[in-house]
């Protein structure tokens, strides 16, 4: 049998969820039994012999009158911590305001956390136990496919009375089926490869579309991070990537084309269009909403 592994926290979570599930049905069961005993059932006697490691048996009704109404004790199982993982979740979700894979979702965490990539790894096995936690509970969120093997979540409002996603959020959607032809050509950039398609692609041009398309201030880590993504650039090239777009928002910034803004007591500056700023340079309430909570 396949052994998942997650965290700690998260193996602890989905744990007591099924321990729970499990305490459940054996006090439906048992409370059965004893209703049956009660009518005088000419079946088959029932044993219901079943050991949990948690040993916690149910009582049965009282030896009164048939209840009208079947009455079981429960005992309340004090549960932990709540996993900031669900709130994580959700919050991003809430913010794209779009169904995101797997991988796109373990991107936009690791980018807003300032999660390091060694971590990725871990972080993704987290998010795929919060993932199956909150669908297992069958609140705030759920996934589907849109006609690939790829997985989308999304919250639970983006989907129709019949549970289909509705049509402006399936138009959302960026993962695209490959075809072969198109896997030969997705192959890493060597270091001369993108010395030279560097050459050609003009970065002030990119970022300026980026800012556009994203419609929010942007850190030039998270342009850097998507200008690798969208060019499959190797790791290993992050230094120069991140020079050649720095260097774009700096003369986008002399041709009065973007702003940047500092966020009060922190040194992380957000790069802006400049008509997202007011008169006195100052950005402007709702561009100001969509920056990340630091």
């Amino acid at each position: 049998m396949e052994t998942i592994n997650l965290p700690g926290e998260e193996l602890a979570d989905m744990r007591q969820f099924y321990q729970e599930e499990l305490n459940k049905t054996l006090n439906r069961l048992q409370h059965i039994k004893s209703i049956l005993d009660k009518l005088g059932s000419n079946e088959q006697s029932i044993q219901i012999q079943i050991t949990t490691q948690q040993p916690e048996t149910a009582e049965p009704p009282s030896t009164g009158d048939l209840p009208t109404q079947a009455k079981t004790r429960k005992r309340k199982q004090k549960r932990g911590p709540k996993s900031i993982w669900e709130d994580l979740v959700i919050k991003r979700l809430r913010f794209v305001d779009k169904p995101l894979t797997y991988e796109e979702l373990t991107d936009e965490i690791m980018t807003f956390g300032n999660i390091a990539a060694e971590k990725r790894k871990n972080t993704k096995q987290a998010i795929v136990g919060v993932i199956f936690r909150l669908r297992q509970r069958g609140v705030k969120l759920n996934t589907f496919s849109a006609g690939s093997k790829e997985k989308y979540i999304a919250l639970k409002r983006w989907f129709d009375a019949n549970g289909e996603i509705k049509n402006e959020y399936r138009k959302l959607l960026t993962a695209k089926p490959k075809t072969k032809k198109a896997a030969r050509k997705t192959k890493p950039l060597s270091k001369a490869a993108m010395s030279k398609s560097a050459n050609r692609l003009s970065w002030t041009k990119y970022v300026l579309e980026m800012l556009k398309t994203e419609d929010k201030p942007m850190l030039v880590k998270t342009m850097t991070e998507r200008s690798m993504q969208h060019y499959n650039i190797e790791k290993k090239l992050y230094n120069k990537t991140r020079l050649a777009v720095a260097r774009s928002m700096t003369q986008l910034d002399k041709r009065d084309k973007v702003n940047r803004y500092i966020v009060k007591g922190t040194v992380a500056g957000y790069y802006g269009l400049t008509d997202w700023f007011d008169e006195t340079g100052q950005l402007k309430k709702e561009y100001y909403e969509k920056i990340p909570i630091i």
